[in-house]
């Protein structure tokens, strides 16, 4: 469970930390449920409770860590304790939604957290190599670069921690 604490959790965020908070309390009610019920019941629930599990973990990702990330004053690390995607799950950001002021630190705060075999994948307005020049010179040979989309409108980038 994500646990966003409330130093961090601005007004502005609010509204999205409390629509996830009252989805962590269904998703405890749907694995009750799902404890309690029959057979059919049970598998119903079952599936009710993975569909809303995705939807979450991919509201938690894409918004709430995307509007965190660019603060420096966030520890994105205590923040994903025990809650990042698996090795073998993807991030998603799309910087477009971000100033490009601080589009770079936030790229940076998340990679930072990636475990080996995670990636982030970016969404951007242009080529992003001077990100690629940047992160190769800070951290050598310890990220792969894989465009997967180039141009001319949208470049998408997966960036993956060796």
């Amino acid at each position: 469970m994500l646990t966003v604490p409330s130093t961090v959790a601005s007004p502005s965020l609010a509204p999205l930390v409390q629509t996830l908070t009252a989805e962590h309390g269904r998703i405890s009610e749907l694995a009750e449920s799902i404890q309690a019920a029959g057979s059919a019941g049970a598998r119903k629930a079952a599936l009710d409770l993975a569909a809303l599990f995705e939807t979450h973990a991919a509201t938690e990702t894409d918004e709430l860590l995307a509007a965190l990330a660019p603060d420096p004053s966030v520890n994105l690390e205590a923040i994903l304790a025990g809650v990042g995607p698996s090795k073998s799950e993807e991030v998603e950001l799309d910087v477009r939604e971000l100033p490009h002021a601080s589009r770079h630190t936030a790229i940076f705060n998340i990679v930072d957290h990636l475990q080996t075999g995670q990636a982030l994948i970016i969404t951007s307005d242009h080529d992003p190599e001077p990100l690629h020049a940047q992160l190769e010179a800070a951290h050598p040979g310890a990220f792969g670069w894989t465009y997967e989309v180039e141009g001319p409108e949208e470049w998408r980038v997966a960036i993956r921690r060796m």
